[in-house]
């Protein structure tokens, strides 16, 4: 019994221990909790009601500031209403100082509403929507948007229109607008609407690929409205990706400007050109780029991302002096507006020949409160460095070149000698801009600065030495400290595996070997094997027929089998190998076979192609036809002249198909075309022909080009006067005469079955 008992007077024991810690702890925190949550949803909700008001908006403030507000004013408000418990718990308590007490509450909560309002107001989320022409909301097509959006300003990774991503909270909103299930639904969208998670709202309706509608909105005002058109079709009828880029710049640009500290737009004033330089990347339509871009200057003519993309096609891959010195000329203004942009002044480039669309860029102004209050938006927030670093880049390599173009004003030693060291000083302010770098943004650059780094002071070194000749050996000691830093880089270079960079080496070393600083046995072996390994990218092999520093080297062997492709077939063509799949679908094994009026009508039939282009495929299939069938009357010979017989069958198919796709892809011949320039230019036509054959042809070359291109053209003009019959090229189609010409063999190394980017 008295065990029982104990036991019975232990469970009470424990029993009023549990409901004294309920009465006496539990319950006034339980209590105290619910009011002091109550009076702080209550500050929420009086904050976002006090959000939608207009003056919030009035003047641009930066995204740290809104952020900071929201949680400030978040802190405040939480603040005050713990007060607002503490003072009515201790009311007997504080007695005369209760409405000294009150009054500090209210004024804190008032304070913390108001910033929290502020916050919620100026948030620099974006939510996008999509509409398509069947009236139903697109995810992916809103998704790219997004996408696009942090395309446009990719100079700064950390200074983007954001998205409300990244939190348990977003996703629940996100999980909310996707589901059917109308608690959580409920639930989200009270998130949303109270928290005014995203006060920015793209709406995107697409009519058809080529035409639609944009709205921005602003805490559910609008912002602006926007008529999206092409001034061309898109590329893809299916997809309006063409529509999405440009509403991508709406949004961007439009956002941008009420957020100081959203750059990399430079000094980009209308979405619009902006939008339609983001199209002209996309497409691959050389034509249609140009029409863009054209568009996007007509748009916005003062912006340097414009200008920047028009320059970069205007003269894209030129080689000759005339037109690199035009674009050294259009770069040099262009160098110091990003600059002045990015918050940096360029001394040698004072005097560049700045155009009108540049007076408003290329110093500092302070004449109106406009351009006042812009400048001040500079000064506290400049623009990255990344695009005068590209232009720098863009712009060294251009003086290499030109330096090498035998430019007939660099004759004169004195001009050369002028040009170089203006050169230098350019460069030198590159070298030092990179170097100067802060770590922040090299981490961002990532591997980008590394390769400019890495370029900058191969081309440093090589203006250098050429002053250094020029000056009979006496070195500049003003640019020892950039020449110590270059130095490094070119280590770091010559041990790179990026593509980029042993390209630049590779033409470093032609560079030094021309100018007798180095030895080409030394050094040849060391060049082919970096071009080899670049090569195989159409785009640097493109790059390398034409470079001026690698010309002189153009006629050894082993760079002809580095640089030359050895095209396998004629669907290496571009004009072919765009439509292979189709062709190869309607029965087609070779280009060539086009020429027959049964193929034509077959791949008519089973294609999907319309017969005009099939019918511009065939007028191109008869040039190829030819170039394989016109006698190459090219004799191999090795390294010490002793006549080693004909060339490989499979070399001189290569040079062949080298010949036809100079005409067909880069010449855009039709066999009209080609019968006419034949006639009008013959001399031209044979060199352009003859440099895609041989690289820097040497004139007995040039001879067997020149006759293996009459007998081309022959052909040619037999199969127009024959047309309905076979346009193979036979033994009674070539001329009866023949000039056995001596010249070196065309040495080109098979790529194993590899294929250009």
């Amino acid at each position: 019994m008295d065990g029982i008992h104990a036991a019975l007077t232990l469970a009470a024991a424990e029993t009023s221990d549990w409901v004294a810690f309920q009465s006496g702890f539990l319950a006034p925190i339980i209590d105290f909790g619910v009011v002091w949550a109550v009076v702080w949803l209550i500050c929420i909700v009086a904050a976002r009601l006090l959000s939608a008001l207009p003056h919030w908006t009035a003047t641009p403030v930066t995204r740290r500031w809104s952020m900071n507000a929201k949680w400030v004013g978040g802190l405040i408000t939480a603040v005050a209403a713990a007060g607002f418990v503490g003072a009515a718990a201790l009311t007997s308590t504080v007695g005369p100082w209760l409405p000294l007490i009150w009054v500090g509450i209210v004024a804190l909560a008032v304070a913390g509403v108001l910033l929290l309002a502020h916050g919620m107001a100026t948030t620099p989320w974006l939510k996008v929507t999509v509409i398509g022409s069947d009236g139903s909301s697109n995810d992916a097509w809103a998704t790219e948007v997004t996408v696009r959006m942090r395309e446009l300003n990719a100079d700064n990774p950390s200074g983007r229109v954001e998205r409300p991503d990244g939190s348990d909270l977003n996703e629940l909103v996100t999980i909310a607008d996707r589901t059917e299930n109308w608690a959580v639904a409920l639930v989200g969208g009270a998130m949303s609407m109270l928290l005014n998670l995203t006060p920015w709202r793209l709406e995107v309706t697409v009519f058809d690929p080529d035409s639609g509608v944009a709205r921005l909105r602003r805490n559910g005002r609008i912002v602006e409205d926007a008529s999206l058109e092409l001034p061309a079709a898109p590329a893809d009828p299916h997809h309006p990706g063409e529509l999405l880029v440009l509403s991508a710049a709406f949004a961007a640009t439009n956002v941008a400007r009420r957020y100081p500290d959203i750059i990399g737009f430079y000094n980009t004033r209308e979405w619009l050109g902006l939008g339609l330089i983001g199209v002209a990347r996309r497409t691959r339509d050389d034509d249609l780029r140009e029409l863009y871009i054209a568009r996007a200057i007509q748009a916005d003519p003062r912006s340097i991302l414009v200008e920047f993309e028009d320059v970069y096609e205007r003269y894209r891959g030129v080689a000759d002096p005339q037109s690199l010195r035009d674009l050294l000329d259009r770069l040099e203004p262009m160098i110091q507006v990003a600059a002045v942009l990015a918050g940096r002044d360029l001394a040698p480039l004072h005097d560049a020949r700045f155009r009108p669309w540049h007076e408003l860029d290329r110093a500092p102004r302070r004449d109106s409160a406009e351009s006042a209050r812009r400048w001040r938006r500079l000064t506290a927030h400049p623009e990255p460095l990344l695009l005068m670093l590209r232009l720098l880049a863009y712009y060294t390599m251009t003086v290499r070149n030109w330096l090498m173009s035998g430019d007939e004003e660099l004759a004169d030693d004195a001009v050369r000698l002028a040009r170089t060291e203006r050169a230098i000083g350019i460069v030198g302010e590159f070298v030092a801009a990179l170097d100067e770098m802060p770590a922040r943004e090299k981490d961002t650059a990532g591997q980008v600065l590394a390769r400019m780094e890495q370029r900058a002071g191969l081309g440093l070194l090589l203006l250098l030495d050429d002053r250094d000749a020029l000056r009979e050996g006496r070195p500049d000691e003003r640019f020892a400290a950039q020449r110590e830093i270059a130095e490094r880089w070119k280590t770091q270079a010559m041990a790179s595996s990026e593509v980029e960079v042993k390209y630049s080496v590779a033409c470093y070393q032609s560079r030094r070997i021309a100018a007798g600083r180095a030895e080409l046995a030394a050094e040849l072996a060391d060049i082919v094997e970096r071009l080899s390994g670049v090569c195989w990218v159409e785009e640097y092999r493109d790059l390398a027929v034409v470079d001026p520093e690698l010309t002189p080297l153009g006629r050894e062997p082993a760079l002809r089998d580095a640089v030359l492709a050895d095209l396998q077939d004629a669907w290496r063509i571009d004009r072919f190998g765009a439509v292979r799949l189709q062709l190869e679908r309607a029965g087609v094994r070779h280009p060539e076979e086009l020429v027959s009026p049964a193929v034509q009508h077959r791949v008519v039939q089973r294609s999907g192609l319309d017969a005009e282009v099939v019918e511009k495929l065939a007028d191109a299939a008869v040039i190829v036809r030819a170039a394989l069938g016109a006698e190459l009357d090219v004799v191999a010979i090795d390294d010490d002249g002793d006549v080693r017989g004909r060339l490989s069958a499979q070399r001189e198919r290569w040079a062949r198909l080298r010949a036809a796709r100079c005409l067909v892809d880069t010449g855009r011949h039709s066999t009209t075309t080609l019968l006419a320039e034949a006639d009008e230019d013959p001399a031209g036509l044979a060199a352009d022909v003859a440099t895609a054959m041989f690289w820097v042809p040497d004139e007995a070359e040039q001879r067997a080009v020149a006759a293996y291109l009459d007998r081309l053209v022959a052909l040619v003009r037999a199969a127009g006067a024959g047309a309905g019959a076979s346009t193979g090229a036979t033994p009674a189609s070539r001329p009866a005469e023949r000039t056995d010409l001596v010249v070196p063999e065309l040495h080109l190394a098979s790529t194993n079955g590899r294929h250009p980017a």
